[in-house]
């Protein structure tokens, strides 16, 4: 099997898929939220006492603002792994690997749905466990570009992996059998 070269531009580019993609998603909803707060205000200003309108106004303010500043933190933490590079490559091996199944649900305007998955999970001898995102991995690849199952499927324990850390957390994961650090 032809093994492809990984460079750090190739893992700031999954890095940056994996954590940064829904960024402006989740910001234009968040000032959805800000917005409706304000509308209903200003809406049950005009039917119910002040001081409940109010009251209602900065209890959802509050919590809409500490949603905006706890995911913004994230984003930002993650920005500055990435733009810096302030993260560490190491080799691991995979001891065990398991799937757990995952339920969420999936809305749509005009329905709501349960969908079952399964999340896989590998266990690293010195690193510990590692969930695979359900996105696409190795966008860069023209080979190896594979979902969650495909890099599941591609391992088998004992198998050696390149694993991105940063603060004993690993972020990335790259199989040595599909893979070769570019030195």
């Amino acid at each position: 099997m032809e093994k492809e070269i990984v460079t750090r531009a190739n893992i700031k580019k999954d890095l940056k898929d994996k954590y940064l993609k829904n960024k402006w998603t989740f910001l234009a909803q968040a000032i959805f939220l800000g917005a409706l707060c304000v509308v209903c205000f200003f809406i049950s200003k005009n039917y119910v006492p002040d001081y409940m309108g109010i009251y209602a106004f900065l209890v959802c303010a509050f919590f809409v603002t500490v949603i905006i500043v706890i995911h913004c933190a994230h984003v930002v933490k993650y920005y500055r792994i990435v733009k810096q590079g302030t993260f560490f490559i190491c080799c691991d091996q995979l001891v065990a690997m398991k799937e757990k199944d995952v339920y969420y649900k999936q809305r749509r305007i005009q329905w709501k749905k349960r969908i079952q998955r399964k999340q896989y999970i590998f266990n690293f001898y010195e690193y510990g466990e590692y969930k695979i995102s359900f996105n696409k991995h190795y966008k860069w690849s023209e080979k190896y570009c594979m979902d969650d199952i495909g890099v599941y499927q591609y391992a088998n324990i004992g198998d050696l992996f390149y694993l991105i850390i940063h603060n004993k957390k690993i972020l990335f994961v790259y199989s040595c059998e599909l893979f070769q650090l570019e030195e």
